[in-house]
């Protein structure tokens, strides 16, 4: 997986071959990824792991996964998990989820060796709420200096608690967050004529001025580090 530190679940590294967001109390989850990446969930209702349980007479399975939301799977089980979810994708006029084939798969994923590989999870509900709200205000306020005093004043955290926070849970500042944030607008805007239009930004710089960046040398700079391509590139794809 390149850039590997970029990926992460609720501010976790994401482990190989990882199954996640099987625990039943957790109501928030966010995820980070490389620039560019692409990626599928699916989402299978929580009375299903209820169901798992109710086939474990000891208990075990359930007293294990409450106190986790992943575990690491072995090379050859994560496959099959791949190509189930290939196949529910790529063919989905097939019949559908083979629901046996589905409770089937999940109960051999948390029977050992796999229940072994449970990671406990931390409570970050605090600091993933202050993530949340950075990332939202970065959202709201795209066109604006970034401030951290401004950020701190409008979701009630102090400097520190949004930079520890940031860092712990997406593994950088708040700073570079916030900047990330503007640079995915940017290339949403290259890579899509009807924004541009609704932007009424025609030039990669026209719309590089309306996220706020007017240093030419240095937005393009970031925006090759981040995406891996000049801006005029992604530009150019559009208008092909």
């Amino acid at each position: 997986m390149n850039h590997a530190f970029q990926h992460r679940v609720r501010g976790e590294p994401l482990i190989p071959c990882g199954l996640y967001g099987f625990h039943l109390n957790l109501s928030d989850v966010f995820f980070q990824t490389e620039a560019g990446a692409h990626f599928s969930i699916i989402l299978i209702p929580r009375t299903r792991i209820q169901q798992l349980g109710a086939l474990d007479p000891a208990g075990t399975l359930m007293d294990s996964i409450s106190i986790s939301n992943n575990v690491q799977l072995s090379q050859a089980m994560f496959q099959t998990w791949i190509q189930l979810v290939d196949n529910l994708l790529n063919e989905p006029a097939s019949g559908g989820i083979d629901t046996d084939q589905w409770n089937a798969l999940l109960l051999e994923s948390f029977e050992p060796p796999g229940l072994d590989e449970l990671s406990p999870l931390r409570s970050m509900t605090y600091r993933c709420g202050i993530v949340r709200d950075v990332v939202r205000w970065g959202i709201e306020n795209n066109r604006q200096p970034i401030s951290l005093d401004d950020l701190g004043r409008t979701i009630f955290a102090s400097r520190s608690t949004i930079s520890q926070s940031c860092r712990e849970q997406v593994g950088i500042g708040p700073m570079a967050l916030l900047k990330q944030i503007r640079l995915q607008q940017v290339q949403h805007a290259l890579r899509h004529r009807d924004q541009r239009r609704v932007l009424a930004c025609n030039t990669v710089q026209e719309v590089a001025h309306h996220f706020g960046f007017h240093s030419r040398n240095h937005f393009a700079r970031d925006y090759r580090n981040l995406f891996g391509e000049a801006p005029r590139q992604t530009l150019a794809r559009s208008a092909a």
